[in-house]
């Protein structure tokens, strides 16, 4: 079962010791039916922490560069000649689309050794809204 929730985008909290999932209005009705056809309890409430960063460190505090970089200067580590990708920072429900939200390069060994790792969700400005 808890594959078939990280499948339908759950992740478990911790803190709350429940599953949870940000959904946009308009996904509510069908995140409400698949709960539904699992003979799964569901509570729908509004997301708290929208546009908000303050639940998780930032990697955008941690920024050596704070023009954000460019494609071949990483803003994370300050390396520059490296091949670098533009990305997104998310608020504290995992939404990228808010507003001020931080755009910063970072290199590939950035993205491994410190973003994966990291509570927060980024996401590449190219495939942001």
């Amino acid at each position: 079962m808890q594959e078939r929730l990280e499948d339908a985008g759950f992740f478990f909290d911790p803190p709350h010791r429940t599953w949870v999932r940000f959904a946009d209005e308009d996904e509510v009705e069908a995140v409400s039916s698949y709960l539904k056809r699992h003979a799964l309890k569901g509570v729908v409430q509004p997301a708290t922490g929208r546009g908000q960063t303050v639940k998780h460190p930032r990697l955008s505090d941690q920024l050596v560069l704070p023009d954000g970089g460019s494609p071949t200067v990483c803003a994370l580590c300050g390396q520059s000649g490296v091949s670098c990708r533009r990305w997104l920072e998310g608020d504290d429900t995992d939404d990228t689309d808010y507003p001020n939200a931080a755009m910063f390069y970072m290199c590939g060994q950035c993205v491994q050794e410190r973003m994966l790792p990291h509570p927060r969700l980024y996401a590449p400005v190219d495939e942001a809204l």
